[in-house]
């Protein structure tokens, strides 16, 4: 029988007991215990990482390709379009170029986005979770306590949120979270290195890349 998700209320009672529980020893986590705030950030965060099963993160994964594919061709479109105003109707060339340079950039983005690598599956990062979301929650609750949080402190927080979940997720440790988060990382440096490239070339051009300018004869 497959097991319902919790609601939202009811996780974060449960993960609020389980925390005091078992990992108040913890500084951090103590200090998460004291602060209302930091506590609701933390439970409504985590409340998603023990929601995410495989079909709602494969649907949700595949809108949000489909809606920055929507929006990049909506933005060639209209570029296209403005530029055909300034070029026919209000002549002003120096608007149409630009907008020939932003629309040549959109251009090189939905290219890359249609080689891009599809997104990893929980089972590459190491376990079934989605690990977008892990980062997600560790910057949020960064945000609330004004401090980071460490791979250790981040771990029990995750098995607290498994408890209280009942995902009958295996213990998580600090070294293996690390390194998922090490390898999402990497996958989102390699989709977006070609751009960082391009960028960096159009600033600083190779040599073999400048025009020649032919000698002047003497």
């Amino acid at each position: 029988m497959k097991k319902k998700n919790l609601t939202r209320d009811v996780f974060r009672t449960r993960f609020l007991n389980v925390l005091r529980s078992y990992y108040a020893g913890d500084d951090t986590i103590a200090l998460i215990l004291k602060s209302p705030a930091v506590l609701e950030q933390a439970a409504w965060v985590l409340w998603h990482t023990v929601n995410d099963t495989e079909d709602r993160l494969a649907e949700m994964s595949q809108q949000q390709k489909e809606n920055l594919k929507s929006d990049l061709t909506a933005g060639i479109a209209g570029c296209k379009a403005m530029e055909r105003i300034y070029q026919n109707v209000d002549h002003k060339p120096h608007f149409a170029e630009f907008l020939g340079i932003v629309r040549g950039d959109l251009t090189f983005k939905l290219e890359n986005f249609k080689k891009a690598a599809p997104a990893l599956t929980q089972k590459r990062l190491g376990r079934d979770r989605d690990w977008s979301l892990v980062r997600y929650a560790k910057q949020k609750i960064e945000e609330e306590l004004h401090r980071p949080l460490t791979y250790p402190v981040l771990a029990d927080l995750l098995n607290a949120a498994d408890d209280a979940g009942e995902t009958g997720r295996k213990e998580l440790k600090a070294e293996a979270l690390g390194r998922c988060l090490q390898r999402l990382n990497e996958h989102r440096f390699a989709l977006l290195k070609p751009i960082l490239e391009r960028l960096f070339l159009e600033k600083h051009p190779r040599a073999s890349d400048l025009p020649c300018v032919p000698k002047q004869k003497k």
